[in-house]
């Protein structure tokens, strides 16, 4: 007979409560007991050099958002506010130096254009202009060609100088003749048909030989003008000889020569050097001869006198060899100097056929 009490569950084991389905308003885990009072903030437990007044707030409870925190700084001292950081000086542009740089090289470019055009590029009118200025210094050669003949010995006509005014003359037509002719060439070496190749060889050889010849012109006039003065101031000191001279008067004669000679001995031109030497050694060896000559004629012995004077004959040739050697010289110094003629013809009429 069941003894269980009516409307009362049969005795036994309790059947457990069904779980209610977790909602909004019933979460399935007790916030209350999971959340951390934001009254109460979590103290670190472990004291730190980074730690500051910054690092103090809530933290958060497990599982709740993270708001992002800023990195620590190591440079900042406990305690003290984080400076701000320092942004770095933006990077600046290469560009404008890059285009600065091509700028320059094409202005470069435009003035090397215009430099070659100027320079290289010749028309006709520069031919005709070039070649109508080699007539006036074609007759300025010639005629320092001319003036430096008359003190080589060479010309065919050659002026006796026999007195110092002459010599000094003659070289002053030599020196005024060339420097006309080195200030043509000058203005001439500006003309721009000279760049022109063939032409640009052709006066190139011209130069060579204009420059040689004004190197010989200049040192040959310089030394002929004092060998030529020492050797009229001897012409000069003989010409005044008594109607009956005497060895002393010689003596006198010779002494005033000599010392002409002497004196222009260090010449550079080797021609004239020569010239004086020999013509001392010839003075030197004339001084014992004439002073037999004049011991003869003094007492009448003339046939002591005149036998004195063949003792002279080795000496005179001497000279005369000497004198002959250098002025033969001379003259094919001078002839190569036609070279100049020659080379600036060339020029001339390369210049005349480019200018038709």
């Amino acid at each position: 007979m069941d003894t269980t009490p009516p409307n009362q569950p049969p005795a036994g084991p309790t059947p457990p409560e069904p779980t209610p389905e977790p909602t909004p308003s019933n979460p399935p885990f007790d916030v209350a007991a999971q959340s951390v009072d934001p009254a109460e903030p979590v103290q670190p437990s472990v004291a730190s050099p980074f730690f500051s007044a910054a690092n103090t707030a809530p933290q958060p409870t497990a599982g709740a958002p993270t708001a992002p925190s800023a990195p620590i700084d190591p440079t900042v001292a406990p305690g003290a506010a984080p400076q701000p950081p320092v942004t770095p000086p933006a990077k600046r542009s290469k560009k404008p130096l890059l285009f600065a740089g091509i700028g320059a090289v094409v202005l470069l470019a435009i003035a090397a254009a215009i430099f070659f055009f100027v320079y290289f590029s010749i028309s006709k009118e520069d031919y005709k202009q070039a070649a109508a200025a080699t007539a006036d210094i074609t007759t300025l050669e010639k005629k320092s060609r001319e003036s430096l003949q008359l003190i080589t010995g060479t010309a065919e006509k050659q002026p006796t100088f026999t007195t110092t005014e002459a010599v000094s003359k003659a070289m002053s037509d030599v020196t005024t003749s060339l420097t006309a002719y080195q200030t043509a060439i000058d203005t001439f070496d500006k003309q721009k048909a000279l760049h022109d190749g063939d032409v640009s060889k052709l006066y190139k050889t011209f130069k060579t030989n204009y420059n040689a010849y004004v190197d010989f012109s200049t040192s040959y006039t310089s030394s002929a003008s004092k060998a030529l003065g020492a050797s009229t101031k001897c012409t000069e000191a003989y010409k005044d000889a008594p109607a009956t001279p005497t060895y002393d008067t010689y003596q006198k004669q010779t002494a005033t020569c000599r010392a002409a000679l002497v004196a222009a001995q260090e010449v550079s031109d080797p021609d004239w050097k020569a010239f004086i030497k020999a013509y001392i050694t010839y003075l030197d060896a004339a001084g014992p001869v004439y002073k037999e000559f004049y011991a003869g004629t003094t007492s009448n012995d003339y046939t002591a006198a005149f036998a004195a004077l063949k003792k002279l004959t080795p000496a005179t040739e001497a000279y005369t060899t000497a004198s002959k050697s250098v002025t033969d010289h001379i003259a094919k110094r001078y002839k190569e100097t036609d070279n100049i003629t020659t080379s600036f013809k060339a020029v001339s009429d390369a210049l005349d056929k480019k200018a038709q």
